[in-house]
């Protein structure tokens, strides 16, 4: 074999190999974020301006504010990723005997609810999604 066959042989490895590292790297990270089921908001049938969302979405914080997490889609080095944004919400009517909460808040038409995650979430954390199908 002569030596440039065999440094392309060997830099032809080199290459697979490090795809291979790479693609393992990226996929070993993505299993490492938080999975979080969605649930959307619908439109509340008592109240016009306010959506009803699950009571399993929203939290209370140390100061006694409530809050929910939104899930937005981002561009990424390898494609689509999703990250969770802390929303405080000024107006929140729990009905626990429906397990929702009717609440006051914009976004809640454009993007989807984190209704279940596997961890605590954190505002601005990366996460991904679970492939079981969630009533709203």
């Amino acid at each position: 074999m002569k030596p440039l066959h065999f440094i392309y042989c060997i830099a032809g490895l080199f290459l697979v190999f490090m795809a291979g590292i790479t693609v393992y790297s990226v996929n070993a990270e993505y299993r490492q974020l938080t999975e979080v089921r969605l649930s959307f908001a619908q439109r509340d049938e008592k109240d016009k301006n306010a959506y009803s969302v699950p009571l399993s979405a929203v939290y209370t914080d140390t100061d006694g504010r409530n809050y929910l997490f939104l899930v937005l889609e981002q561009e990424g080095a390898w494609g689509k990723e999703y990250v969770c944004k802390k929303v405080f919400l000024a107006y929140a009517k729990f009905d626990e005997s429906q397990n929702r909460v009717s609440v006051k808040e914009p976004a809640l038409s454009k993007y989807p609810i984190a209704k279940e995650s596997e961890r605590i979430l954190e505002d601005g954390e990366r996460v991904r999604l679970s492939t079981e199908t969630v009533a709203a």
